[in-house]
């Protein structure tokens, strides 16, 4: 399974630049100002060690998260219990969410993990598993990867350092692409160098798929969620051209709350 063991203690070093208060403060704006939604309960689906939703509860949601590491759920609930969350972290699979979860003013699957599913089939159990637990009018605010950009710009081989109060911990991405299923396979080998001359290595492979704007409207219809927009990253630009790495989606379950 993606994300497990040492990785998932490694996962928050790794993506310690990212912008987690900036992008939840758009992801409120949008359900708030842009969706007209209150502050009510909102799902996350794999939502990792929890750091978006750490987020939304101190802007004032209600949160339930789910995963389906356990590891990585642990490092969600220790976070969560440092500051006092009260977050419900469950573990789940996105294809089968559970109706004893209750119903939701909004969704979220962030940071492309909506990729982590590979075929039509099972991205389409995913969303009716969505729908099915929004409420009438609810939101489903996702992030995805854009074809485009991963067809034009993606980088074969990536190397990246980070200094810990350890030591350095380095990356080694090697990226290949199935073009005819839309799917990057990463083959990431982590090094975790001490300062003592000791070292961990451990190696993850990760598959996630990309799609182009047309694609996921018919999922969505296929799914009875109906599109409404779609951004440029966690930005307010709509215009979607081909440098655009993540497209940020909103969908919306039809009626009236």
């Amino acid at each position: 399974m993606a994300y497990s063991g040492r990785y998932a203690d490694y996962y928050d070093t790794l993506y310690a630049a990212k912008d987690y208060p900036g992008e939840t403060a758009f992801v409120d704006r949008m359900l708030t100002s842009f969706g007209k939604l209150p502050r009510g309960r909102v799902l996350e689906i794999a939502c990792g060690t929890g750091s978006h939703a750490l987020e939304l509860e101190r802007l004032g949601w209600e949160v339930v998260a789910t995963d389906q590491s356990e590891d990585m759920l642990r490092v969600a609930r220790t976070k969560a219990e440092k500051v006092g969350a009260r977050i419900q972290f469950r573990r789940a699979d996105m294809r089968e969410m559970p109706a004893s979860l209750g119903e939701f003013d909004a969704a979220l699957a962030l940071f492309d993990s909506i990729g982590h599913v590979h075929h039509d089939a099972a991205i389409a159990a995913v969303l009716s598993g969505v729908r099915d637990l929004l409420k009438p009018g609810g939101l489903f605010l996702f992030e995805f990867l854009h074809s485009a950009a991963m067809l034009s710009s993606f980088e074969p081989v990536r190397v990246r350092r980070w200094h810990t109060r350890e030591g350095d911990l380095v990356r080694i991405g090697e990226t290949s692409l199935d073009t005819r299923n839309g799917l990057a396979t990463i083959h990431y080998e982590v090094i975790d160098l001490r300062r003592d001359g000791s070292f961990e290595r451990l190696v993850e492979t990760q598959v996630n798929r990309f799609f182009s704007v047309a694609e996921i409207e018919a999922l969505l219809a296929g799914s009875a969620l109906i599109p409404r927009y779609f951004f440029a990253g966690f930005t307010d630009r709509q215009r979607v051209d081909e440098t655009v790495w993540r497209i940020v989606a909103i969908a919306q379950k039809n009626g009236v709350a």
